[in-house]
């Protein structure tokens, strides 16, 4: 979770903000053989009176950005025709921006006009296509997205006040005129904390989070009743996994703003991992109260309601969430993880499917999908997006073992056997995964082996797995230990569910038991 940028300060800021942010995340994953090109674009500033050169060059030098960001536009609008990616004229803005790096600038004379002065700037940009996909998912993946439009609406407002100061300022005299100036210096100040503010987000793309950390208190020092400084700090706690100072400046934002509907969200999420559900879905609540169109919050209570079984009160919060936005991957992952509980497999699969289409790159999509094809029998299909999942850098035990057991039905029980090898390499401690396998290992006729497996199992999972003793049992007959696969079966019987496999291991029982009544061994 990491959602932010607020308050800063106008709109030239903004830009520069978006870019260099945009800029730090983007070059950090530059690949060698990226594709790039150079631009050269401008930009001017008029400096009036009570303004700093420092700040002023800034602010030329955003505009320079913004032009350069624009001659870039036309990548990122190729981009979405070949790779049949429907982009907002937003993401075209941001993503344009983060494609382009400065590599250097270059200030001309300022050219002074009684108390105004004129300045212009010339960058060379390096533009780079190579991980556009990337960078739009970074920007998908939370509420970022609605933090950058938020302040750009507050940019766009300060930029009109700087306006009108600096025409009120031209005709202005005597004590007016100081008041103005003085208005203009507190809009520098402000300025600064804007950069501070910028600082702490360019880190935090980077995962930096204690840069982050510093960078929002340094603004808090400036400003200690600027909430929205709390709750980035706040954020960038989340991120080390310090929640209880994270919950502290959410908490402190919240008294500052007591409307913010994000700083309860924000709260919200640390609540959930500190596992107080109530005191989360309070705050769910209450953003939701606030903000009726806060999609976030929606989608992490649905998935409160979920994790309860509350699977129609989640998916009433997940219908809202698409409708309000229907771009946002996650919830449409969250609504089949919804449905497929319910056992509405091809609803469940419909959502995985639009998932894919809106994000190609989602991991965790292509396995959910894979999930829902094998519960629809569709092993082949499921296999394959097992496999995109993998290749896409998914490595976890659940892929693996569901690959596995899509091998299993196809009765490729090798291949099984060896998704199972993997699982377990990447956790030892998971019992299921060693039943799954001596299950495979039964399918070869490996039947020491599916009994090593099904006692390991055991041994994690006393009591709890109960067809791992039917199958102990089944490979006891197979290799004539009657004795021990009727206790096995026994075993089974007590701790089993389905009624046609108890009767059938009753059956085996009486025959072995039989057998050894008739002097067999």
């Amino acid at each position: 979770m990491y959602i932010g940028l607020d308050c800063l300060l106008n709109r030239t800021n903004f830009i520069r903000c978006i870019a260099l942010i945009l800029f730090l995340f983007f070059t950090a994953m530059l690949p060698a053989n990226a594709e790039i090109q150079t631009i050269t674009a401008s930009g001017e500033y008029t400096m009036a009176e009570g303004e700093t050169m420092p700040v002023a060059k800034e602010r030329a030098l955003a505009e320079a950005i913004k032009s350069a960001a624009e001659q870039a536009g036309i990548y990122i609008e190729s981009y979405g025709r070949t790779s049949n990616v429907v982009l907002s004229e937003d993401e075209v803005n941001i993503l344009s921006r983060g494609i382009v790096e400065v590599l250097n600038k270059q200030y001309d004379e300022p050219r002074y006009f009684g108390n105004t002065c004129y300045l212009r700037v010339t960058i060379t940009a390096m533009v780079n296509t190579d991980n556009i996909e990337a960078l739009r998912q970074r920007f998908q993946s939370g509420a970022l997205a609605i933090d950058l439009k938020r302040m750009q609406a507050v940019y766009e407002d300060c930029q009109q006040d700087i306006k009108k100061l600096k025409a009120q300022l031209a005709q202005a005299s005597g004590n007016k005129k100081k008041d103005i100036v003085q208005r203009i210096a507190e809009n520098e100040r402000r300025y600064r904390i804007a950069g501070l503010i910028e600082q702490g987000y360019n880190s935090a793309v980077q995962e930096n989070y204690e840069a982050s950390v510093q960078a929002f208190t340094q603004a808090i020092d400036l400003d200690q009743n600027y909430a929205f400084a709390y709750f980035s700090r706040g954020n960038a706690y989340y991120e080390l996994q310090q929640l209880d100072a994270a919950l502290a400046d959410h908490n402190k934002a919240i008294a500052l703003d007591p409307a913010y509907d994000y700083a309860y969200y924000s709260r919200g999420v640390v609540y959930d991992n500190l596992n107080r559900c109530d005191l989360a879905l309070a705050d769910y609540d209450q953003a939701i109260a606030i903000n009726p169109n806060n999609v976030y919050a929606r989608n992490n209570r649905g998935i409160i309601y979920a994790r309860d079984g509350r699977y129609d009160m989640a998916l009433a919060d997940y219908n809202k969430a698409i409708a309000l936005d229907p771009t946002i991957t996650n919830v449409y992952d969250n609504r089949g993880n919804a449905y497929f509980a319910l056992g509405q497999y091809q609803q469940a699969l419909a959502d995985y499917e639009q998932s894919i289409r809106l994000n190609p790159s989602c991991q965790e999509a292509y396995q959910s999908r894979g999930q829902a094809k094998s519960i629809l029998e569709q092993y082949e299909p499921a296999i394959a997006d097992f496999n995109q999942a993998i290749l896409l850098g998914l490595n976890t035990t659940h892929v693996y073992r569901n690959r596995g057991m899509a091998h299993h039905q196809l009765a490729r029980y090798q291949e099984a056997i060896t998704d199972y090898d993997k699982a377990i390499q990447l956790d030892p401690s998971d019992a299921i995964n060693y039943f799954y396998r001596g299950v495979s290992k039964y399918g070869l006729k490996q039947f020491e082996a599916a009994i090593a497996d099904c006692d390991k199992a055991i041994e994690l999972n006393p009591g709890k797995l109960s067809d791992t003793y039917f199958y102990k049992g089944l490979s006891l007959v197979y290799l004539q230990r009657a004795q021990e696969a009727i206790d096995a079966l026994r075993l089974y019987i007590r701790y089993g569910n389905e009624a046609d496999r108890i009767e059938f291991a009753k059956s085996i029982i009486i025959q072995l038991e039989g057998m050894l009544q008739a002097g067999y061994k």
